[in-house]
């Protein structure tokens, strides 16, 4: 946190006596959303938008999320927009308390550099607590209540530290859905129908399956001809069978609740 004094205290000498803020005038730092299934990670980015306005030589903000227990920030550092930055001084310290990470920029005042539109200026790395539930969502912002002294969300531009729009972001539970891999039209069952329905869905135009993982049969990570050949020659030629899981509902690991969002299994 002393780095963050430094930071602090030479902004302060610039901006000849650290005016108040200015306000709303249309500075952007957004933090992203995510999404992911309890016990699995999330990372979070900070970006950083201009709109118009002349190019700042200095940015400072915290990211918090909610005390909720369902969040556990693990690391945070500089994104790839970030860690390329001509600077003077920057720095990403995760606060004591657990309760998020600050950030400090200050651009090469010998250079002269300013600070341009960003979609990576910082991340943060999260893991979901397995006591999570689905649908649970969990706030992630901008913030000025971490860090000793304090680190404000400031925009600093000609001398003047300018208060940001930010945008929360927020982190949304999903369960991962069990399912029968081969099964493509969710009968409960994986025989002929379930390849006639893959070939018609690519070749005809017919609907897509509910659950992309278990209309890949043949588990390549892609859905096409070849998934209803795999079937076919399980169910005719003696091939092998489709990859777990298989023949009883289940999952694979680190699964995306994306990928299957819905089954007929229990």
């Amino acid at each position: 946190m002393k780095k963050l004094g430094f930071f602090l205290g030479l902004a302060a000498m610039l901006s000849l006596g650290m005016p108040a803020f200015a306000g709303d005038v249309g500075y952007d730092v957004v933090v992203s959303n995510g999404s992911g299934s309890p016990g699995g990670a999330v990372t979070l980015n900070v970006s950083f938008a201009t709109n118009g306005l002349a190019a700042p030589q200095g940015l400072q903000y915290g990211v918090c999320h909610t005390d909720s227990g369902l969040l556990t920030l693990d690391t945070a550092d500089f994104g790839a927009d970030g860690a390329g930055l001509d600077t003077t001084f920057a720095a990403v310290t995760i606060d004591g308390g657990g309760g998020g990470y600050t950030c400090g920029i200050l651009m090469n005042v010998i250079t002269g550099a300013t600070l341009s539109d960003a979609d990576d200026v910082t991340f943060g790395d999260y893991t979901i607590d397995g006591a999570a539930t689905d649908l649970d969502v969990i706030a992630v912002s901008i913030c000025s209540t971490l860090g000793s002294p304090l680190v404000e969300a400031a925009v600093i531009e000609s001398g003047t530290d300018i208060l940001p729009i930010t945008t929360d972001g927020i982190v949304t539970i999903a369960v991962a859905t069990d399912f029968i891999r081969g099964d493509c039209n969710d009968d409960g069952a994986v025989d002929i129908a379930d390849g006639i329905f893959t070939l018609n869905a690519i070749f005809q135009g017919g609907p897509e399956g509910v659950c992309g993982l278990a209309c890949d049969a043949n588990d390549d990570g892609m859905i096409d001809s070849s998934d209803a050949i795999y079937a076919f020659n399980y169910q005719f030629l003696d091939g092998p069978p489709p990859p777990a899981p298989f023949p009883d509902c289940g999952q694979v690991e680190g699964q995306d609740p994306a990928a299957c969002v819905e089954s007929s299994c229990p």
